[in-house]
């Protein structure tokens, strides 16, 4: 039973993944056809994140009150109406519509899939390993997706807008297919539910009160800020910057292709640096440098080759950061508050990621696509030699006892 369930989970998330990356080697070059400016773009993602935000806790209701599968189902209809409102659209307002829908979609959709499977898989008592699960549903979810930014590409080729209806219409077929093979036996549902805005508002308050004293949780959130904020102009801006080197359509597909394998390779070869410099915030440090140098060389780029490495280069780096990064938090962070500081991380990002899109989208308005990666760049060189200069040499560990207490232990 547990096989056929995870079987079912594999299907649903390949499905999901290959509708969503349709658009995705063309989404940047769609809009920017359609006439909105490069700051407009940028806004326009920011619309998402601003109201994808505000839309966990509701949506995530619609989860533990109607069910999991139905939070699913939801959000595949749900979006696969934003992007059909895309592929109609041709304004900045009707764009704008679009992303607010798929955020409300995307919402749905969050958490939901995943608990659907553990839960179903808990219930069988067949004492199913749920990290093959896990990895079984990323390689469906990743496969997915490596093919449809290809296939998108090729049918981006042909018409720009294209991507957006073969996207619409695959995720409502994902929806139907969900509908028939997806089973809820397990799910009950919840009669006081622990999402709410004010548990957002005592998360906030909770994680900015323990980085006043300490200096650990001050890195890491200062990690998060600055990734959300540097990545931005190069999620945004890699199409048009490398249109200009003569790439068609469909090359940006393969060029997408190239991307989500170097951030694999990159979370593999983490294992290595960290053997290397034997220290997560070593790791860390030189994963960030190695960051900077592929955005300030593929910003500074004037061939084709040198900046897809240089680009490619920087790929790697955001790969290797996040396996770091866990491991970094999992040996300084105890079970009972990990959950509000993972929370309040995820929070700081996000908040890096909106500000990043703004101060690039003007920017890259007003000078130049390179000029936003290069502030990027700069950005980041800047973080590390705030924190290698300051020395914190003490790492503060967290935990429940009698109320939080706090504890040195050495890098």
């Amino acid at each position: 039973m547990s096989k056929r369930i995870v079987r079912v989970y594999c299907v649903i998330r390949f499905m999901y993944g290959l509708s969503i990356a349709f658009f995705f080697a063309t989404y940047v070059i769609f809009l920017t056809g359609a006439g909105l400016d490069l700051f407009e773009v940028n806004l326009i993602n920011a619309i998402f994140m601003i109201t994808n935000f505000l839309m966990e806790v509701p949506t995530g209701i619609v989860a533990d009150v109607y069910g999991r599968k139905r939070s699913l189902v939801l959000s595949c209809f749900v979006t696969s109406l934003a992007l059909f409102v895309y592929f109609i659209s041709d304004s900045f307002w009707f764009f704008a519509l679009a992303e607010v829908v798929a955020a409300i979609g995307h919402s749905l959709c969050s958490g939901a899939f995943k608990a659907w499977m553990v839960d179903e898989v808990n219930a069988t008592s067949e004492g199913f390993d749920i990290r093959r699960a896990y990895r079984a549903g990323k390689f469906s979810d990743c496969s997915g997706i490596l093919i449809g930014g290809v296939v998108g590409g090729y049918i981006g080729q042909t018409n720009i807008a294209l991507p957006w209806l073969a996207s619409s219409v695959l995720l409502f077929v994902t929806g139907i297919v969900a509908i028939l093979i997806m089973k809820e036996l397990a799910w009950q549902k919840k009669e006081e539910n622990e999402r709410s805005y004010k548990l957002m508002f005592k998360t906030l308050k909770f994680g900015i009160s323990l980085c006043k004293t300490s200096p650990a949780l001050v890195f890491v959130m200062s990690l998060g800020f600055v990734w959300g904020f540097a990545l931005m102009p190069f999620n945004m801006y890699w199409q048009p910057r490398f249109k200009v080197f003569g790439l068609e359509v469909y090359q940006l597909g393969w060029m997408y292709f190239g991307i989500v394998l170097m951030v694999m390779l990159g979370a593999v070869l983490s294992a290595y640096v960290f053997q290397v410099f034997k220290s997560n915030k070593r790791s860390i440090f030189f994963t960030f440098c190695l960051l900077a140098f592929g955005m300030l060389m593929s910003a500074w780029a004037n061939t084709l080759s040198f900046g897809l490495i240089m680009f490619y280069i920087h790929e790697i780096a955001r790969g290797m950061y996040e396996p770091l990064l866990d491991d970094y938090l999992n040996k300084r962070i105890e079970s009972g508050v990990r959950a509000t500081i993972l929370s309040f991380y995820s929070m700081l990002t996000t908040f890096g990621a909106f500000w990043g899109l703004l101060v690039s989208g003007q920017i890259a308005k007003h000078y130049s696509i390179e000029s936003a990666w290069t502030f990027s760049g700069i950005i980041v060189i800047l973080f590390v030699l705030f924190f290698i200069l300051k020395g914190v040499k003490n790492e503060k560990k967290i935990f429940f006892k009698e109320g939080i207490r706090k504890r040195v232990q050495k890098s």
